[in-house]
């Protein structure tokens, strides 16, 4: 056994691999950020061993979602939501003469198609039809630490048959913003505070956009999209308009927060080779390095002393925090789930796995706990166990009445088989 790819730094890794019937190239995908990846090739000798380094041949910063070779073994078969919903793509390899970045949709094939197999002796093509799972919004009555009252019943609160999660209320608590699919791409969405009311506030048509988050007068909305390939940062006005680009670079910058005085916007980006903590002016313009350790998603603490964020990018990782006048950086808590924090006057609301988990997947199979940490003891006080899978997101009310996070129901599929597939 032999390693034979060496994914970059601030890469999760790589996946998915697919090797040509000669033995001669591997295909496999190679992950950029959750959810986003692109497919590289790379040629092989005797023994699978690597020739050179691996190729980029798909340039669309979107999902992948399996990928394998067609019956003559010149072509590569992927499914892919780079046209906004999961669809079979056909790349001819450019080793056997394709054309890199110029996928070409698959006629015939039912939407939703995903984790295509070929049969290169019967001439079979298989794929799965279905989703990888629906992600609705749900709210919870956060209890009352003084007259030690257990939490409400969780009831769904935001849903449809499409994802919505990472919400955020609004400063006012009058409005909700979040990230959904129902169009059929990614996109920004509010509603009212009772989950009424849900209008769409952009239509980038791109593969990813989303994390939003409120300015502190609420008049502004900050989130990323992936519109122009790689992830950069945008800001919209609450009561609509034309969305203003403030990145636009080669890097990968995502996750966007506010200052308590509305002058800055953190955010992360990978412009050093892994996620880091930056801050530029909210009008846009250069940025400064906050954090040396790595972080991703970021909140200033409501006194405008902190800045707490996570770590890394993963499904489990730890919360820290530095002051805002820079300094040390400084462990908070050991176990955060993806991006499930909220930061608030008496302590920090959070979701930790009930079991570590070993893989990102697993996040979404369930096992997690809602907690508080309150400031004013230093104490962990439970909320509620989810048995359900969970997802990015999780804010409360500003009065912490309510808490509001993203549930993942369970996958369904059906198995579709093509006859005659060359």
């Amino acid at each position: 056994m032999h390693k034979i790819t060496d994914p970059p730094t601030g890469s999760p890794g790589d996946s998915a691999p697919a090797v040509s019937a000669d033995g001669s190239l591997l295909v496999f995908e190679r992950m950029a950020g959750v959810g986003v990846e692109d497919l590289y090739e790379l040629p092989l000798q005797t023994g699978a061993r690597p020739v050179g380094e691996p190729k980029r041949i798909t340039f669309d910063d979107a999902s992948v979602a399996g990928v394998t070779w067609d019956a003559a073994g010149k072509s590569i078969i992927f499914s892919s939501n780079r046209g906004g919903k999961f669809e079979l793509w056909r790349l001819p390899v450019p080793r056997f003469g394709g054309n890199p970045g110029k996928p070409i949709r698959m006629d015939g094939i039912a939407a939703a198609a995903y984790s295509p197999v070929v049969s290169t002796q019967r001439h079979l093509l298989a794929y799965a039809v279905g989703t990888s799972g629906d992600t609705d919004l749900w709210r919870v009555a956060v209890p009352d630490w003084e007259k030690a009252t257990s939490a409400g019943v969780p009831a769904r609160f935001i849903s449809s048959t499409h994802d919505e999660f990472a919400a955020q209320y609004s400063p006012d608590g009058a409005r909700i913003v979040f990230q959904s699919d129902r169009s059929g791409s990614y996109e920004i969405w509010t509603c009212m505070s009772d989950g009424s009311s849900c209008d769409p506030m952009s239509s980038f048509g791109s593969p990813v956009t989303g994390l939003p988050h409120w300015s502190p007068d609420g008049q502004r909305i900050s989130f990323y999209s992936r519109v122009r390939g790689k992830a950069q940062i945008f800001v919209i006005k609450a009561d609509g308009g034309a969305p203003r680009l403030l990145t636009h670079d080669q890097w990968d910058h995502m996750f966007s927060n506010w200052s308590r005085d509305g002058r800055w916007i953190y955010f992360s980006s990978n412009r050093t080779g892994r996620d880091e903590i930056w801050k530029m002016p909210a009008g846009g313009g250069p940025a400064v390095q906050i954090t040396s350790g790595g972080g991703f998603s970021v909140s200033e603490s409501p006194d405008g002393k902190w800045l707490y964020f996570t770590r890394a990018k993963e499904a489990n990782t730890s919360l820290w925090r530095i002051p805002v006048g820079g300094g040390t950086e400084t462990r908070v808590l050991d176990s955060v789930t993806l991006i499930n924090y909220a930061v608030t006057n008496n302590g920090i609301y959070y979701m930790s796995p009930q079991r570590p988990y070993v893989k990102a997947q697993d996040a979404l199979s369930g096992g997690s706990v809602i907690r508080f940490l309150k400031f004013a003891d230093g104490r962990t006080r439970n909320i509620l166990t989810l048995q359900s899978g969970v997802y990015a997101g999780l804010t409360v009310s500003p009065d912490e009445r309510w808490l509001v996070y993203a549930e993942r129901k369970p996958s369904g599929s059906d198995l579709m088989l093509v006859e005659g597939f060359e």
